[in-house]
């Protein structure tokens, strides 16, 4: 199968230990390490019999924690693969996991985009997350990091957290004032129904509070250079993520570990949610998937929308209506009665979001694929 460009991901599924939030995968027995390493590069092995991986354009090593790997084991994983000089090579990390040798070793092995799992610059909001780091870590790291001349850096945060005031926020902004980096993630604290902090939580969430958090993190990054690119997602021009970008460009992805997801000529497809499971069926010489998912037309029509008006180039409204076959000025009408204004606008026969409409967008999306749907069912029944 020919792929003209192809997105790599590689699940690194290990913590020290399994933050209260998290609904990730990730397992805490270390010792399961090394037999992991060889697994996955068993599995890399025979994906490159399929797939020309000359035409890779991104690696993401995501988690987990990958900066929980040792040299070596990190090595072994970067020599399998053709590094290139304008390929985007990204690693997570976390403060508490980093050294300066570690970084250096980054540096020096061609990783060129750093994710630094900073979360909070409060100690009394990682108290609560329940992170293995402390603020006094992430001053000394990240000076780490700039002293060795990381060109591309990303600070992921999370907010929304208990107890977490507007007040708190705007100390995360002086923060990111005084680094500067190319490129900022702010995650919305979610209450993950097989987390501990949902029982603890649940109760106390207050909606006014997180969407005044998430409008004035996009005006303040805005007024700070940044470009709100994705729900998500900000970054300095030029700093997109190409990686993350293609799961929402439709581009072809292959996902290696645990719980990895990959999109393939049209095909979704993952490996399972145990990493006995997946380490055993690689050792009888066959890859890891279960079956690809069954999309139908409509599937990938709410798909499209989803992931179109996730990020700020917005759905291709003329695009979409002759592969459906749907009036879109009908449908565009219909949303002016009933859709605020201040959630969207259409330009250039394109619909794009608002800050505002991003926060609103799991409505907006199953609005409009209902108004879509139906038109396009009212069509073929003329």
């Amino acid at each position: 199968m020919e792929i003209k460009k192809l997105y790599l991901y590689i699940h690194i599924p290990f913590c020290k230990n399994k933050c209260p939030y998290c609904a990730f995968y990730s397992i805490e027995d270390l010792n399961l390490l090394d037999t992991y390493i060889k697994t996955l590069t068993e599995e890399i092995n025979l994906y490159s019999s399929l797939f020309d991986f000359s035409h890779i354009e991104s690696l993401y090593i995501g988690g987990g924690t990958p900066s929980i790997l040792s040299l070596k084991n990190l090595d072994t994983i970067l020599k399998l693969f053709s590094i290139k000089n304008n390929m985007e090579i990204t690693i997570e990390t976390n403060p508490e996991s980093l050294t300066f040798e570690k970084l250096k070793f980054y540096k020096e092995g061609g990783i060129n985009r750093l994710s630094v799992g900073i979360q909070s610059c409060l100690d009394k909001n990682l108290s609560i997350l329940g992170r293995n780091h402390r603020c006094s870590q992430i001053y000394n790291i990240v000076d780490y990091i700039y002293g060795l001349d990381f060109k591309n850096i990303n600070f992921d945060f999370i907010y929304n957290i208990p107890g977490q005031t507007l007040e708190d926020l705007h100390k995360e902004f002086d923060f990111i004032k005084a680094y500067n980096p190319q490129h900022l993630s702010f995650y919305g604290l979610i209450l993950e129904e097989d987390t501990s902090f949902f029982n603890r939580y649940s109760e106390k969430t207050d909606e006014d509070l997180y969407r005044d958090m998430y409008l004035n993190i996009s005006e303040k990054l805005i007024e700070l250079g940044y470009e709100h690119y994705e729900i998500s997602n900000f970054c300095k021009p030029g700093y997109r993520c190409s990686h993350n970008w293609s799961y929402w460009d439709f581009s072809e992805y292959l996902a290696f570990g645990p719980s990895g997801s990959s999109y393939i000529d049209g095909k979704r497809f993952k490996n399972p949610d145990s990493i006995r499971d997946y380490i055993k069926n690689i050792e009888k010489g066959k890859l890891s998937i279960e079956e690809p998912e069954d999309r139908n037309r409509e599937d990938i029509l709410m798909e499209k929308i989803f992931l179109s008006l996730r990020r700020n180039s917005g759905l291709d409204f003329k695009k979409l209506s002759e592969e459906y076959n749907f009036d879109s000025e009908y449908i565009i009408e219909k949303l002016h009665s009933f859709l605020p204004q201040e959630l969207y606008y259409y330009k250039n026969n394109s619909l794009y979001l608002t800050a505002e409409g991003f926060l609103m967008s799991n409505t907006v999306i199953i609005d409009l694929y209902r108004e879509i749907f139906h038109n396009i069912k009212l069509n073929s029944e003329q």
